[in-house]
């Protein structure tokens, strides 16, 4: 079969599955109220706040869908109408999404129905749903990463806790104090790395870094914001020995301990510092629990523990480190719920958009352990302490203040941002394999990979290849290769 005539075919079988979704697909169920279908993970946590909005709204019954995540499989239903109402994405998704036209534009509706970014969302970190200056959706929660500490690991080496004014520079220092490789004597015959989660992004985003200019073209090859998180990414793992190389982290994970994963292995004691989020409290609460537990069946408490490594689980938190002489910055980012373009139901969803930025919601959010709401008015609304141990207060206080010093990654027409990530994953892991490369040839191989890619692209859209030779002439796209 040839093909055009397979195209042909796939087209017309699309057609036709359209056409039957839209006879087939019920518009109000039996009970008369109207069905909405939410793509989004299965958290236990979903089913009340699913429960809560249905109460608010009973004319309608949301639904959760968590078998049918993923970019290309919701482009695909909803271009074939058989896509969901609502689903979740990232803002490194919502190009995707946008340039599909699958994402439906919300932003007449936020703005008069009050949740609208301008109005009712963090103000570093509204591009994670707004682009091009119209608004796709509103977070189902939202937030910036953050430095938690090890406590008994601090208390092992006998070093001061944090604080929230470090520089990376003074970060380091303190690094190699708790660090088995660097301080050897402190660990008193432990393998105890200093920490696990940060790497070239932190570094790079703490310059507030860029990987386009402001027309949209590329910014690698001369980046040198990117050059420097390379390099500090190098000298982390190989120069100072601070963080262990994947190979490591795997030998780790088989040594024992609560858990395998980087968190648990925190949780274990095998890190003093961890580069993460407010929401890493749900794995650390089981791990916390666990321990608790455990020291009970043995009828002791933690105060009779000589070793603080022998102790379950206490944490802290502070914002990370800053360049000396720059403004504290740090990424956001968001899990946003977005409305099928070729939904049927449309306008109902958008009363879930609505649900989101609300007191509502807000408060069952923040009952749990996740990211903060979309809406700052309530960022601690319900917030409940916990075990004072993990120190939640301290977690969700650090990222207000992350979130105050917040930004998002800029976006191009001509490229997505989340081609760009992907293949700088790509060369930090040749930089994890042989640290010898110098970081031109990382430079040089990323531009050129997206060179190609953003060619492509222009190859494949007359109006965007038209754009593009507005903004840097036919002899720049001419040198695309």
């Amino acid at each position: 079969m040839s093909t055009l005539k397979f195209l042909a075919i796939l087209f017309a079988s699309l057609i036709a599955l359209s056409v039957v979704a839209a006879v087939w697909k019920p518009r109000v169920s039996a009970d008369g109220k109207t069905p909405l279908v939410w793509v989004s993970d299965n958290n236990p946590a979903r089913k009340e706040q699913i429960a809560a909005f249905n109460d608010l709204n009973p004319d309608l019954a949301l639904g959760l869908d968590y078998g049918n995540v993923g970019v290309q499989k919701i482009i695909l239903q909803s271009s074939s109408g058989v896509g969901p109402d609502l689903f979740d994405f990232s803002d490194e998704q919502m190009e995707s999404y946008v340039e599909s036209g699958i994402l439906w534009d919300v932003t007449e509706a936020a703005q008069k129905m009050g949740f609208s970014g301008q109005e009712a969302g963090w103000p570093g970190g509204v591009d994670t749903y707004i682009y091009q200056g119209r608004q796709y959706g509103f977070p189902c929660n939202t937030g910036s990463l953050i430095l938690i500490f090890n406590k008994n690991v601090f208390d092992h080496f006998g070093i001061s806790y944090p604080d929230d004014s470090m520089t990376w520079e003074e970060f380091m220092e303190l690094a190699k104090r708790v660090n088995s490789l660097t301080n050897p004597e402190g660990a008193r015959g432990r393998q105890i790395f200093a920490v696990t989660g940060l790497n070239y992004r932190n570094f790079f985003e703490s310059q507030r870094g860029e990987f386009f200019d402001e027309d949209g073209g590329l910014n690698i090859v001369n980046n040198r914001e990117l050059r420097k998180a390379l390099d500090m990414h190098r000298d982390l793992i190989f120069k100072d020995k601070l963080a262990p190389t994947s190979v490591e982290a795997k030998q780790m994970s088989g040594q024992g301990g609560w858990g395998s994963g980087s968190l648990n292995q925190f949780a274990a004691g095998r890190y003093a510092l961890l580069i993460s989020g407010h929401w890493s409290l749900i794995a650390f609460g089981r791990a916390y629990q666990l321990q608790m537990e455990n020291l009970e069946k043995r009828g002791l408490t933690p105060e009779d523990l000589e070793n603080p490594l022998d102790r379950p689980l206490r944490i802290g938190a502070v914002v990370y480190p800053h360049f000396a002489g720059r403004e504290p910055s740090y990424r956001v980012g968001s899990r946003v719920a977005g409305i099928n373009s070729r939904s049927p139901h449309r306008e109902e969803a958008l009363r879930f958009l609505q649900y989101l930025a609300s007191s509502t919601y807000s408060e069952l959010l923040n009952k749990g352990t996740d990211y903060l709401p979309g809406n700052p008015k309530y960022a601690g609304l319900g917030a409940e302490p916990g075990p004072p141990d993990l120190s939640r207060p301290e977690l969700q206080a650090a990222t207000v203040e992350a979130m105050s010093h917040g930004y998002v990654h800029r976006s191009s027409p001509f490229l997505l941002l989340g081609d760009v990530i992907r293949v700088m994953t790509s060369q930090i892991s040749r930089l994890e394999s042989n640290p010898a490369i110098p970081t031109d040839d990382f430079l040089k191989s990323a531009n050129k990979e997206l060179t190609k890619l953003m060619r492509r692209n222009l190859d494949r859209n007359s109006e965007l290849k038209k754009l593009f030779v507005e903004r840097f002439g036919e002899q720049t796209y001419k040198n695309l290769r």
